[in-house]
């Protein structure tokens, strides 16, 4: 359904970049360019360090045309990147170096380094600066583990192996978003942009020289509560068959700008509820090493995975600590009166095509109607 999947993106396009230039200087005068998170090393907790380098902005966001709008629904990345302006590259690597340079690593084994895209697009930073930060990383010999992402499409055999060589027996985890194994959701609901041979190729490739992490989004926009478990499920499942080595379980919340941010105010979206996640780890624990994610990012989204509000802050520790030890038995002891409601919504049907086509229609309706149509020049 092209004709109505490029009406979603047109609203989005139209809405999302100029009134993200509109907050832009807002967002980012409270954005932390680092951060101490807590994870988990060969099965040890530990802290992490996570950088956001400010770059270019994300290369499929910025492919927007008049053709082929791009960018996935979900995210407000725009708010932390330099919005497609030029960086200098001098620029880039002090900025990085500077704050690179706070921490005493005997603390941090892990590291990370975000950018609001994809690391490993030369368009977003520069080859020879990835390849700096890198080697400035794999120096510091307290550091076992580095972190970084990138989409499909930047990810070739020539470049890992010069990362390769800068890295040595350091470890590397690249991670990819698959989001969901259901291609009309990914597509239509996400717009991802990536097929399932490149992604299982890409899997192939990244295994052979380092650690693959896969993505998996909870809750794309447009499916209900039982839809949603039913798919992660089945998306972790078919990653971890293609060949991921870990996943990543990204909760979708709400990030100002985003589609899900518009459906909110709609009325025609919610976060996905807790006890959705504790389920899929629980039905999926046995496949591999799942991390739950989508509560630590930068901005803070405007809401996030939630329950009834009584019980929320206790099972967000809970998964806190689950991530630290990687123990499903700690989610075991979530319990809230609340969770009678959710497992109401469980015994919705699960939604086909016909009915996220006919929500995004009934969204694009009251869209209509609610916000303020933009025009290109606006």
């Amino acid at each position: 359904m092209p004709t109505l999947k490029n009406e979603l993106l047109d609203f989005l396009t139209r809405r999302r970049v100029p009134e993200a230039i509109e907050g832009l200087r807002n967002y980012q005068k409270g954005i932390k360019f680092s951060d101490v998170r807590y994870g988990n090393l060969n099965g040890k907790p530990v802290k992490r360090v996570c950088f956001i380098i400010k770059s270019r902005g994300c290369g499929w966001l910025a492919k927007n045309s008049a053709h082929e709008p791009a960018g996935c629904t979900i995210c407000s990345y725009p708010l932390k990147t330099a919005m497609g302006g030029e960086l200098s590259e001098n620029h880039v690597m002090e900025s990085f170096r500077e704050e690179f340079c706070r921490y005493d690593y005997d603390y941090y084994p892990v590291v990370c380094l975000y950018n609001s895209g994809s690391f490993l697009n030369d368009d977003e930073i520069r080859e020879n600066v990835q390849l700096s930060i890198l080697e400035q990383v794999a120096q510091n010999k307290h550091i076992k583990q580095i972190i970084i992402e990138s989409r499909a499409e930047y990810i070739d055999e020539e470049k890992l192996g010069k990362i390769k060589k800068i890295l040595g027996d350091k470890e590397l985890i690249i991670g990819i978003g698959l989001e969901s194994a259901d291609d009309y959701i990914r597509e239509v609901c996400i717009n991802k942009g990536l097929t399932k041979n490149k992604y299982e190729d890409t899997l192939r490739l990244v295994n052979k020289y380092f650690k693959s992490l896969t993505y998996i989004l909870l809750k794309p926009p447009f499916i209900n509560e039982y839809t949603a478990v039913t798919d992660s499920v089945r998306s972790i499942h078919y990653a971890f068959t293609a060949g991921t080595r870990l996943v990543s379980l990204e909760a979708c919340n709400i990030q100002d700008f985003s589609l899900p941010f518009y459906l909110e105010k709609a009325g025609c979206y919610r976060a996905p509820w807790l006890w959705s996640i504790i389920e899929v780890i629980d039905r999926c624990f046995h496949l591999g090493p799942i991390f739950i994610g989508g509560f630590k990012i930068t901005p803070l989204p405007r809401s996030a995975a939630h329950n009834c509000g009584k019980c929320d802050a206790r099972l967000t520790d809970l998964m806190d600590r689950y991530n630290l030890f990687m123990d499903k038995r700690i989610l075991a002891k979530a319990g809230c009166r609340c969770k009678m409601e959710w497992e109401t919504l469980m015994k919705d049907k699960l939604n086909s095509k016909e009915d996220i086509d006919q929500n995004i229609g009934a969204f694009l309706e009251r869209a209509a109607v609610l916000f303020k149509p933009r025009t290109k020049e606006e």
